[in-house]
């Protein structure tokens, strides 16, 4: 089967192209990609896919008043249905799909893929496909993504998702997408967590981030600025109760921002506590591009499986890593200060919420006392 993919952003880029899924294309008919990973980057990632992919330039997607208005109606579902055909309408005059249909009509794909459900520049590409009668496909983005409120951005006629448990939930949410159009193929952003050779020893990992490999090692993983405005707070507490003694075995805590974030946020409390480790992503910012101003170096992937098989549990306040950790077995703690609504995951019992100063250091110290806790609500969340 020949594919075309679209990549609009940078976990695309990660997860499509950094691990097999590229290789595997290739060997099953052919692969050409549509993205936008910046010129002097190309090289280095396309020297981690076979020769045969073809490169071509995805354009950007300005957001207008009906992309604008689309975007926050998500919780209308009738108002979202009107906007979007709205917005069909605007987009089969729009002259870029000309260009797409034109290119289109060279590859010849079978299938036309979308990494990102909510990519306001799959929609010119999409049309194009449907006009030469392509099938068209989508990949829901995150595990979380079903639930996030984010609009679908075009007509897909097939929609890829992570679980059984996603693929029965999404037609509920968006009543137009039928069972039939939905199915369950795994995540291939995890497929490199099956990969031993892209782990290094325990000591050579603790050497890279200047940890010492003999005590215990807390990741705190930071979320989006914008949705976890807090996270620097956190970090301060959490190396304040190894600093106090509170937390047993002298743990070592590693902060990881988000992509997305440059990480300036954090300077105040790496200044004060020279002993926090610190692991700036393998993302390099390339300007705002709809909310994903970044793109991965090839380096991310192999660091990410080390820190997620290495790290002995993880804090966060509901970053996208959870599932990560959780792959590996590694206990959670989910920070709930501001007294937010119990994740998914905690009602799985996958992670402990923890609402106070003192619930987070008697569950940290829990986990630190026994991996195991908590085992079978990590394999629910594996299977939901």
């Amino acid at each position: 089967m020949k594919l075309t993919l679209l990549l609009p952003d940078g976990f695309g880029v990660r997860d499509f192209l950094l691990g097999s899924f590229a290789r595997a294309a290739v060997e099953g008919g052919g692969l050409s990609v549509f993205h936008r990973i910046p010129d002097y980057q190309l090289p280095r990632i396309a020297g981690h896919c076979p020769p045969a992919v073809e490169w071509h330039r995805l354009a950007g997607a300005q957001r207008g008043p009906l992309e604008t208005a689309l975007m926050r109606s998500s919780s209308a579902p009738g108002g979202v249905a009107l906007l979007q055909r709205w917005r069909a309408h605007a987009i089969a005059r729009d002259p870029g799909v000309a260009r797409y249909r034109y290119l289109l009509q060279k590859l010849r794909p079978q299938v036309l893929l979308c990494s990102h459900q909510s990519s306001l520049e799959a929609a010119a590409p999409v049309a194009a496909a449907r006009e030469l009668g392509i099938p068209t496909a989508t990949f829901i983005a995150g595990w979380d993504s079903l639930g996030s409120g984010n609009p679908i951005a075009a007509p897909f006629d097939h929609f890829l998702v992570w679980s059984e448990a996603m693929a029965m939930e999404l037609p509920s949410l968006h009543p137009k997408i039928l069972r039939h159009q939905v199915h369950a193929v795994g995540a291939p952003h995890f497929d490199s967590y099956a990969e031993p050779n892209l782990l290094w020893s325990r000591e050579e990992f603790c050497r890279r981030i200047g940890a010492d490999a003999r005590r215990p090692l807390i990741c705190y993983s930071g979320g989006d600025p914008e949705t976890s405005p807090e996270d620097a707070g956190h970090v301060r507490l959490l190396l304040e109760l190894i600093r106090q003694g509170r937390l047993a075995g002298r743990p070592q805590l590693l902060l990881r921002p988000a992509p997305a974030d440059d990480g300036r946020r954090y300077h105040a409390v790496r200044y004060e506590f020279p002993e926090l480790r610190y692991a700036a992503p393998h993302w390099l910012p390339t300007g705002n591009s709809g909310g994903r101003p970044i793109a991965p170096w090839p380096e991310e992937v192999p660091f990410l499986a080390n820190l997620t098989h290495h790290c002995d549990l993880a804090v966060s306040a509901g970053s996208a890593m959870t599932l990560d950790f959780v792959m590996h077995d590694k206990p959670v703690v989910q920070v709930a200060f501001s007294g937010a609504a119990a994740p998914r995951t905690g009602e799985l019992g996958a992670v402990r919420v923890v609402r106070s100063e003192a619930e987070l250091a008697a569950q940290v110290n829990a986990y630190l006392a026994d991996r195991t806790l908590d085992r079978e609500g990590r394999r629910r969340l594996l299977g939901s």
